[in-house]
């Protein structure tokens, strides 16, 4: 039983984002109104499992896992391929011959499962498309952008970024957020009062204003130009180009309308976890980064679906820490809620603010150091 329960916690959990990939891509299959499955799906892992699911700090010490590697690139691919029918779907073209290779070499006749998808329908597929980005891009997607010293791993975590139009975020969080975490400067890094909406403008705007310099100064160091073909800052924006234009050639304006819906919604997710991971915790200026600057999770459905990454802590402690290695950190402040709970809540700010406000007193009384208490105050005034 204690072997079973540990091949459950220490490697079968990771599976949950393929599985929700593969509902999606299933639901494409019947289209109609299956195509909210994919969706339904993920709210029901993502809150009610969650909730109802458990915590787990199990860890595994393996240096290497080809099991847990994987499972990024296995959902990275399922990620393009869903995001390829998606741009099928909302055309009315066989593009790319996808629907008569569908039927020659699976027996699946997409035309008809097209034909029985309206409007109302095909939302629930961008939506579903959505959500499964969010934790490719979100889950899979930053563990390997953290793998700069592999151009390949690093790669494979660009373009799932791209397939919702947002590598720059990967430059600001590897190169920006885990040098200032906690400072006034982060955009990964909520004030207190910051309502969630105000953060996702906030870091949206500024994760495509720090790209580009990040970039320019590395670039720089070797001697290169901002235009060199290095430029991973451009490469990204090149990659979610050429994603617009794949939606465009198989369906228009209104693919291109399925591609942005779909990158909104993954967007929104992400910037709602950086938001949660941080919310109301200072750093003073100079000092080292410790485990009480990050909020953590230790649901094993959640772990589970977004890589680990609830294990925040851990992460900012060793960014080169492989997700299967991450562990529960003494002094690391846990929220008062499951991630997808919190992040409902935090939708409408007045909530959020009661719900955390105990988490963050306690914060301040028991983790925070004098210097940190002092620069509260501070934070609070740059919201009003």
């Amino acid at each position: 039983m204690k072997l079973l329960q540990r091949l459950i916690l220490a490697y079968a959990r990771f599976l949950f984002l393929p599985i929700l990939q593969l509902v999606t891509l299933t639901s494409f299959l019947a289209g109609g109104n299956w195509l909210w499955a994919g969706v339904a799906a993920y709210l029901l892992v993502a809150i009610v499992s969650d909730e109802i699911g458990g915590d787990t700090t199990i860890t595994d010490k393996d240096e290497a896992s080809f099991f847990h590697d994987g499972l990024l690139y296995l959902s990275v691919i399922l990620m393009t391929v869903e995001m390829f029918v998606l741009a099928w779907f909302a055309g009315s073209s066989d593009f790319l011959n996808l629907g008569a290779l569908a039927n020659t070499g699976f027996g699946v006749d997409l035309f008809l499962a097209r034909e029985a998808t309206n409007t109302l329908a095909l939302v629930g597929a961008v939506l579903s498309v959505g959500v499964n980005l969010a934790g490719a891009a979100g889950g899979a997607g930053h563990e390997l952008m953290h793998r700069v010293n592999s151009r390949v791993e690093f790669a494979a975590g660009q373009w799932v970024l791209a397939l919702c139009a947002y590598s720059s975020f990967m430059i600001e969080h590897v190169y920006g957020h885990h040098r200032n975490v906690g400072l006034a400067r982060d955009c990964g890094t909520a004030w207190r009062g910051m309502s969630l909406w105000r953060h996702i403008l906030r870091s949206f705007t500024r994760c495509h204003l720090n790209a580009p310099r990040y970039e320019n100064d590395r670039l720089s160091r070797k001697g290169h130009n901002w235009l060199h073909y290095k430029n991973r800052a451009l490469q990204g924006h090149l990659m979610a180009g050429f994603i617009g234009l794949v939606f465009y050639a198989s369906a228009g304006w209104p693919g291109v309308v399925a591609f942005a819906g779909s990158a909104i919604v993954a967007i929104f997710i992400i910037e709602a976890f950086s938001y949660l991971g941080h919310y109301g915790l200072v750093r003073a200026p100079g000092k080292s980064i410790h485990p009480r600057h990050s909020w953590n999770s230790y649901s094993g459905v959640l772990t589970g679906l977004l890589f680990n990454l609830p294990r925040h802590s851990s992460h900012h402690a060793s960014a080169n820490r492989r997700y299967w290695q991450l562990e529960q950190e003494a002094d690391a402040p846990v929220m008062p809620y499951g991630v997808s709970a919190m992040a409902l809540i935090a939708m409408v700010p007045s909530l959020y603010y009661r719900v955390v406000g105990a988490s963050l007193e306690d914060w301040d009384n028991r983790l925070a150091t004098q210097e940190e208490r002092q620069l509260i105050p501070e934070q609070t005034k740059r919201i009003t």
